[in-house]
């Protein structure tokens, strides 16, 4: 007799389909809708192999598994698990490392993959004499009744498929061939888990990618590494930095253990750390124009390094803008300068991201599959040094579909005799683009009654859902408990409503991407809530919110890179330029101690005279870091300046307590004690002035 299969799923389109395509392999096939009548029909029917759904009514797909290993004939049974929310390798690492599941597969199933994938797996257990009775016997009696069975037309969305805006990503390659920006969308676009080698003249950078999405990056290149980072912040002082350096050498540490385990920083300020130093690099990754690139699939990170959140789009647009340089864009484009430039399907839905990056006049409105890199720039040429950056971005990004890509994808664009072009969308929608004058105009077509009801319910949600934080989403207090059992019922409601495969058959048009971007939110939030260093740090981020603060990572970078500029201008004495510069990163994050006591430094460096301002925004910063020895040493300083002594001491040491190898605390400590002077009168002259502003 056949090998039986057993599908455990509660959408009954994705039951049939996969009923249907086994079947057709020549496999007996059953079929359960929830968990508790999957867990009954395997002891029924004994089945070879058996395909379980994570989010399943009932019991989940974990508890189905677990039930069949602890049964006295399930321990040979082969299990495949899928799932279209939990799309974690933490969730897949666990279903291989407990369960001993074959493949943990994501959804849209792909049907010809899971069929190879059942083929091997019961190629090496014998077939037997049994023919028991098992799976949904109402079901299969309709289904062999003609009743309710899926067809593939109605349920195309389910299948993988569509067109390709540029060729899956190889293994290793050229970056002059392949530029990094490309690496990165390929991997955003396949929604890969892995890591990529950047190698280039000794200097190696290693991108780790979580389902497409940067999360963390290390470098081996000077300044690029974690302590360098906390240097330029003042978290710790050259000393420290090569003492760390010698403590690694010595005992072959790595620089993480050597800051642990010397207390130069804690687990919490490296974390924070490593997620700043990757914001600040990834895009730099992008910029380079030659070496080679190393892309290993694996998952084996998880859990093993800081998790940034990092929006590839963005980090590939920033980077483009401010790292790519000419020779690199002219290399690119050489051969293709007279190849017409067509919207890809992940056009509109990048544009608005782009607009962002690219907002002083961007081109995008120039892209009508008609124009070419050499008309578009030849056109304006002034303009050239920015327009080509932005028609690099688009190509590489994959919102224009890649000339010598175009004949390996799946027919992106098809002219018809109308004048129109027909584009096969991967999302399953299907668009008319009618190119005009003014550019392509999007329409969408009007659906059924069933589909218009679809698209209201999804729009209303995700006016309702993207406006709430992370805790309203699951209707807990703000800031408050998060109870594990509430929240893990409140977030599979939640999944089973908004999912994608809530909506398999239905047209949703351009609502389709705000169900996706609700999901993701939705997803999110779940992530973020049941961490609790994402907790903690999501808290912050509300906290900022509610303070007026700057929340966005990018602006915080931003801030830290002015901030190093205008330390640049200190070294060199030009203290206007200084000036002008920590101003800029205080408005771009006014929340960062140590730019309020450079800004008194600098104020008192500039004006002898103005103490008072220079003293009130040192003061200011150390009230709102307590453990920040910069601001000491300047007050330390000042006071020493201003002839009070005793303050000045008082300031050095207390520098000293949280920065024992405070180089001017030290000297300053040294120089007071090697002169036997008296205390300022209090009444009088600038060192009275001094006392006043610190009895405040």
């Amino acid at each position: 007799m056949p090998h039986r299969v057993l599908v455990v799923d509660d959408e009954e389109p994705i039951r049939a389909l996969i009923r249907d395509h086994l079947s057709g392999r020549g496999y007996v096939v059953g079929t359960a809708a929830d968990g508790v009548r999957g867990i009954e029909a395997f002891e029924e029917g004994k089945p070879h192999l058996v395909v379980i759904d994570f989010l399943l009514p009932k019991k989940n797909g974990f508890a189905v598994a677990e039930a069949i290993r602890s049964s006295e004939h399930g321990a040979r049974t082969q299990l495949v698990m899928m799932s279209g929310v939990f799309k974690n390798p933490k969730t897949a690492v666990e279903a291989r490392e407990k369960y001993q599941v074959i493949e943990f597969l994501g959804k849209p199933i792909d049907l010809e993959h899971l069929g190879r994938l059942v083929d091997d797996a019961l190629s090496l257990i014998p077939e037997d004499d049994e023919c028991p009775e098992f799976g949904d016997k109402v079901e299969r009696a309709a289904s062999e009744a003609g009743v309710g069975t899926a067809t593939l037309s109605d349920t195309g969305a389910i299948l993988t498929g569509g067109s390709r805006p540029f060729p899956p990503l190889p293994a290793d390659g050229s970056l002059e061939d392949v530029p990094v920006a490309l690496v990165l969308s390929t991997a955003r676009y396949d929604r890969l888990t892995g890591m990529i080698d950047l190698t280039d003249q000794g200097v190696h950078r290693r991108v780790y990618l979580l389902g497409g999405q940067p999360v963390f990056m290390q470098s081996n290149a000077d300044g690029e590494n974690v302590g360098a980072l906390l240097l330029r912040r003042g978290r710790i002082t050259e000393p420290d930095f090569e003492r760390c350096l010698t403590f690694m050498k010595s005992q072959k540490k790595t620089l993480q253990q050597a800051l642990l385990e010397l207390k130069l920083a804690t687990d919490q300020e490296l974390a924070t750390a490593y997620k700043l130093l990757a914001g600040q690099l990834l895009p730099m990754a992008v910029g380079m124009g030659q070496g080679t690139f190393h892309w290993r699939e694996t998952d084996a990170f998880v859990g093993r390094v800081p998790e940034g959140q990092f929006d590839a789009v963005k980090v590939i647009f920033d980077g483009i803008k401010r790292y790519v340089h000419p020779p690199q864009i002219i290399r690119f484009f050489t051969g293709r300068e007279d190849e017409p430039l067509r919207r890809s399907p992940e056009f509109d839905r990048m544009l608005p991201a782009f607009r962002r990056s690219f907002s002083a006049d961007n081109v995008a409105a120039l892209i009508d599959d008609r124009a070419t890199y050499k008309s578009i720039t030849r056109a304006r040429a002034e303009e050239a040094a920015t327009i080509a950056p932005q028609l690099f971005a688009m190509l590489t990004t994959g919102m224009c579909i890649l000339p010598d890509a175009a004949s390996s994808s799946q027919a992106p664009t098809t002219r018809s005799t109308s004048g129109e072009f027909n584009l096969s969308f991967a999302d399953g929608m299907s668009r008319s683009t009618s190119s005009s004058r003014f550019g392509s105009v999007v329409t969408e077509s009007p659906g059924t009654a069933e589909d218009r009801k679809a698209r209201a319910r999804v729009n209303q949600a995700y006016d309702d859902y993207m406006s709430r934080n992370f805790f309203e989403t699951f209707d807990l207090p703000t800031g408050g408990d998060v109870p594990e059992e509430r929240l893990r019922s409140a977030y599979f409601s939640l999944a089973k409503q908004w999912h994608e495969d809530a909506f398999v058959g239905l047209d949703l048009g351009m609502s389709k991407p705000k169900l996706d971007e609700l999901f993701a939110r939705i997803k999110e939030a779940y992530d973020t809530l049941t961490s609790p260093e994402k907790r903690g740090e999501y808290l912050v981020y509300l906290e900022r919110q509610r303070r007026g603060l700057p929340t966005d990572i990018h602006e915080i970078f931003k801030a830290e890179q002015t901030f190093d500029e205008a330390l640049v201008h200190l070294k060199r004495r030009d203290l206007s330029g200084a000036m002008s510069l920590i101003e800029k990163a205080i408005e771009l994050n006014p929340g960062e101690a140590i730019f309020f006591a450079y800004k008194g430094w600098v104020t008192f460096l500039a004006d002898k005279d103005a103490v008072d301002d220079a003293v009130n925004l040192i003061r200011r910063a150390v009230a709102e870091q307590e453990n920040l020895p910069m601001g000491y040493q300047f007050l330390g300083q000042i006071g020493a300046a201003v002839g009070d002594m005793n303050d000045a001491r008082k300031w050095f040491n207390k520098c000293l307590e949280y920065d024992p190898n405070n180089i001017e605390a030290a000297r300053g400590i040294r120089m007071i004690n090697s002169r036997d002077t008296k205390k300022p009168d209090s009444k009088s002259g600038i060192g009275g002035v001094f006392n006043r502003l610190r009895k405040k």
